[in-house]
């Protein structure tokens, strides 16, 4: 995945160093770069590009905000009940409806969202595959448990069941020690446009409400690469099918970061 043009990002960047000229057929399309080996050639093989960008930091303040939405041509996508693990089901808008209180307006039913993560669920390792298909959400707020991507999609679900258009954003931390692949939240709160809501923020504040962390990611964001928006600016699954079997390892280099798949049994199941 390459990042995507973006008010945060621009100046986007790819100089493919390897493979060799001639070796591969390399592709660069919007949001994606693709190298792609000739069928019956024998490895190892390797690729390399470096990918540089401009990137700003977010920061709103959200007690600024208009009180009522803003009508835009663009909401309908950001509206729908169901995009992926996003599903805007009778569990989700009964939940948003009591969470929401007497609250109006984007900003103030955002904050109502936000707050319900820090009166109970916890952020940790949610198995994807074992959640209800019909209604995945309710799952994640009956068991009380919640990954970046699980409670990204409730929090968005939330948002649309009250008017509030939301989408999901995929796309990279990067930081000296560990860079990661993470997803978080964009929320169109006028007269600002798409503000961030990264729940991040429940680790940096070990789920308490009260702490001063608990909404630095709220409005605000640090530096971030962003390579998907769903549901336009989507790259899709990335190289060749792997077993499931296969676990992924991303880790930094002197000048960048490395992505290596090991054939190995996963530590769980």
């Amino acid at each position: 995945p390459l990042p995507y043009p973006d008010p945060t990002q621009e100046g986007v960047r790819v100089e493919v160093l390897a493979p060799p000229p001639g070796a591969a057929e390399v592709r660069e399309w919007p949001g994606r770069l693709d190298v792609r080996w000739p069928a019956g050639a024998t490895g190892p093989f390797a690729a390399e590009a470096r990918v540089t960008l401009t990137a700003w930091q977010e920061s709103f303040d959200l007690s600024a905000a208009d009180p009522a939405p803003v009508p835009d041509p663009e909401d309908e996508a950001y509206l729908r009940p169901r995009d992926g693990l996003v599903r805007v089901t009778p569990f989700v808008r009964a939940l948003a409806d009591r969470l929401a209180g007497a609250a109006t307006g984007p900003a103030a039913l955002l904050g109502r969202f936000w707050d319900f993560f820090f009166s109970g669920p916890a952020c940790g390792y949610v198995h994807h595959e074992a959640l209800d298909p019909a209604d995945p959400l309710a799952d994640v707020v009956r068991t009380g448990r919640f990954d970046c991507l699980a409670g990204s999609a409730l929090l968005i679900a939330l948002c649309r069941a009250k008017g509030v258009p939301a989408r999901l954003i995929h796309g990279l931390i990067p930081h000296p020690l560990t860079p990661v692949f993470h997803f978080w939240a964009e929320v169109r709160v006028p007269p600002f446009g798409w503000v961030p809501a990264d729940l991040a923020a429940w680790d940096l504040a070990a789920g308490r409400g009260g702490d001063p962390w608990a909404r630095a990611f709220l409005g605000r964001m640090e530096y971030r690469v962003k390579c998907q928006r769903f549901p336009h600016t989507v790259v899709g699954p990335v190289g060749v099918p792997h077993p499931p079997r296969w676990t992924m390892a991303l880790a930094p280099t002197p000048d960048g970061a490395s992505v290596t798949y090991y054939a190995v049994d996963p530590p769980y199941r």
